[in-house]
């Protein structure tokens, strides 16, 4: 015969490693992160339009705009370029940005719209409509301008020479 105590004690063990299995599962379905389908270039630019279309700056809200446009291409430089972008300074941005091949019109473009962001943010400078318009059309050029260049397959049995 057994014992009421060892059959209490198995119970009482299903019922724990019910629980710790429920208590795991709940937790991993809480931090699964959506998986975005957009590349960093959509995103970005989705984002930026999202910007763009808020009502930021018709409250005023001049700095809270130019901290939100300053995240956004910050975020797509660090998925971009596999820099630490978003905790860095606009001087360690660009510092990293200089290890990558770009044009020069385009990290000119960078410096601009970054150091014109923290000004904004830091400095209490209230731009003009027609400087919050630039910085973001040249936000916009950045990512369009930084997409990666699709890479030509070579087709077999042709000659590299166009022979």
């Amino acid at each position: 015969k057994i014992a009421p105590w060892l059959i209490f004690i198995f119970i009482l063990s299903l019922f724990l490693v019910a629980l710790y299995l429920i208590r795991r599962k709940r937790s991993q379905i809480q931090s699964a992160e959506p998986v975005s389908l957009l590349s960093p270039e959509e995103k970005a630019l989705q984002d930026l339009n999202q910007l763009h279309d808020s009502d930021l700056l018709r409250r005023g809200k001049v700095k809270d705009y130019h901290l939100r446009l300053s995240e956004i291409l910050r975020g797509y430089f660090e998925t971009r370029y596999q820099i630490q972008a978003i905790e860095s300074t606009t001087f360690e941005i660009l510092k990293a940005l200089r290890g990558q091949e770009m044009d020069r019109a385009l990290r000119d473009k960078i410096t601009e719209v970054l150091e014109a962001a923290d000004l904004a943010k830091f400095a209490k400078w209230i731009p003009a409509p027609a400087q919050i318009a630039d910085i973001y059309q040249k936000s916009r050029q950045i990512v369009e301008e930084s997409k990666p260049k699709p890479v030509e397959a070579s087709v077999p049995g042709k000659a590299a020479h166009g022979v």
